[in-house]
């Protein structure tokens, strides 16, 4: 008993042996019907050594070889020819293959059979890998990042495949089609635009193993859920030699994180001045990151004509900082770049004083203004806020107005 395997070929050998003291005259036939699992390779058909494909009927599936002769004392005939698995042979199944042999020596008949089996051994299925992954593991609505998959069949050998894979990309993210490459060739087509799926389908030959690579980018979309995920799963399959793989499946998941977010706020010492008064601002920018993120952030004040500034009175976080005053525009302008863990705050407070010619019983309000722009955010972040002090026209005024901030 031997194992093949679905495609693999093999010998038969049938061997016929007449043992009888004397000189004899023999005749002889030798019966072999195919089994349905293989196939006969007619020009490997040899009887006594010479070739004989005639002796195989492809109707009845069946080798016939008559012979007659005479012999002293032994005769060996043989019969020997190659079969292939058909492809669809079942695993773990038998060939059964049963020849049969007559004979007549000196006009008398002797019966003999004899059987050979052989069995189907479990084909050895192509070994399909799959592997997906995102350069992030988290990201922002807005920010790219890029997918790549890859795949790898192995199979000692030489043979001929089928590869398909579908990738079904999340509602939460755009695809940028211009980034789409297989195997380094860039391939938009593969994007399917009404299933928003990427489907690749290869074929040809290969020997012993090899690697499929696909990669992509894609844009987080600007209204994805902060604290959600992003859930991706590619599938794939492979056909070696008409021999299913099983289906392979990987995931990569994204998780999308909570926008940054910028807060500012301006106050006053004091919510009523008189001509002349010396009274105190307060500006505060509150960056909220989401993680370790690198950002740039720009406060810029114009100031009101009514007042002037105290500049040797500018602080910075509480540090001396009158650089952040322009004179000539009467300006707060202030820009700040670096990387922070999840916040990053400003504080600029300064003193002013209120003309002696203001004209009494008048407001003055002045708005601050915030930008902000964050790593892998692309959208700018904008936030004002509004101080408006009164002006009396002596210390007696009576009526307080509360300080307005928005």
């Amino acid at each position: 008993m031997s194992e093949t395997s679905p495609n693999q070929v093999f010998t038969y050998t049938l061997l016929t042996q007449f043992d009888l003291a004397g000189t004899h005259a023999y005749q002889t036939q030798l019966v072999d019907p195919v089994p349905p699992e293989v196939v006969v390779l007619t020009e490997t058909i040899r009887f006594g050594g010479v070739p004989a494909p005639q002796l195989y009927d492809p109707i009845l599936r069946t080798i016939t070889a008559p012979l007659q002769g005479v012999f002293t004392d032994t005769a060996t005939i043989s019969l020997t020819f190659q079969v292939q698995v058909d492809a669809s042979a079942i695993s773990d199944a038998w060939i059964e293959n049963q020849a049969s042999a007559q004979a007549w020596i000196d006009g008398v008949r002797v019966p003999g059979t004899h059987q050979a089996t052989s069995q189907v051994a479990a084909p050895s299925l192509p070994d399909l890998t799959l592997n997906k992954t995102a350069s992030l593991t988290e990201a922002l609505p807005g920010e790219i990042f890029t997918y790549t998959l890859q795949a790898q069949i192995d199979l000692p050998g030489t043979h001929q495949y089928q590869f398909h894979l579908l990738d079904p990309l999340p509602a939460e993210v755009t695809i940028l089609t211009d980034t789409l490459q297989l195997m380094g060739v860039p391939a938009p087509q593969l994007y399917d635009p009404a299933s928003e799926s990427i489907t690749v389908t290869l074929g040809g030959s290969f020997t012993h193993t090899i690697g499929i690579s696909l990669t992509f980018q894609v844009q987080v979309n600007a209204t994805a859920p902060g604290g959600s995920l992003i859930e991706n799963q590619v599938t794939a399959q492979a056909s070696v030699d008409g021999l299913h793989s099983p289906e392979a499946v990987h995931s990569a998941n994204v998780s999308i994180l909570p926008p940054p977010e910028l807060a500012v706020e301006k106050t006053l010492s004091t919510s009523i001045a008189l001509q002349g008064e010396v009274f105190t601002y307060t500006l505060q920018a509150n960056l909220a990151l989401p993680g370790e993120r690198a950002y740039t952030l720009v406060l810029s004040d114009i100031l009101p004509a009514e007042i002037s500034v105290m500049t040797e009175s500018l602080r910075l976080n509480g540090s001396p900082a009158p650089e952040i005053y322009d004179a000539q525009t009467h300006t707060l302008f202030y820009t700040d770049s670096g990387s922070a863990q999840n916040a990053h705050e400003v504080t600029i407070t300064f003193q002013a004083q209120t003309g002696e010619q203001i004209v009494p019983e008048t407001w003055i309000a002045n708005r601050l203004e915030a930008q902000a722009m964050v790593e892998g955010y692309i959208f700018a972040l904008e936030a004002s806020a509004q101080a408006t002090i009164f002006i009396s026209k002596d210390d007696h005024f009576t009526i307080f107005l509360p300080m307005i901030t928005q």
